[in-house]
């Protein structure tokens, strides 16, 4: 409708639109920052993952080695 009909005079209509283009754009700037929030917890996720294989490696390895040490020591209780 026209102006009279609608009720809202220029500046009223200009401060709705402009608010609605602030809206728009805080909207896309909030789902972007959001966006890389999920990202950088991905890359983390993946980082501590990559972590926690290493060490779960790497005991593996010194389980072993424990093991290989405790029959060596049992063996030279015996020699000895």
């Amino acid at each position: 409708g026209d102006l009279s009909s609608s009720g809202e005079n220029i500046p009223t209509m200009w401060l709705r639109h402009e608010l609605q283009a602030l809206r728009d754009g805080l909207s896309e700037e909030i789902q972007l920052v959001h966006l890389e929030v999920l990202r950088q917890h991905q890359a983390q996720q993946t980082e501590v993952a990559a972590a926690m294989h290493e060490i779960k490696v790497q005991m593996a390895h010194l389980l072993a080695e424990n093991d290989r040490l405790r029959q060596e020591n049992e063996r030279l209780k015996h020699i000895f």
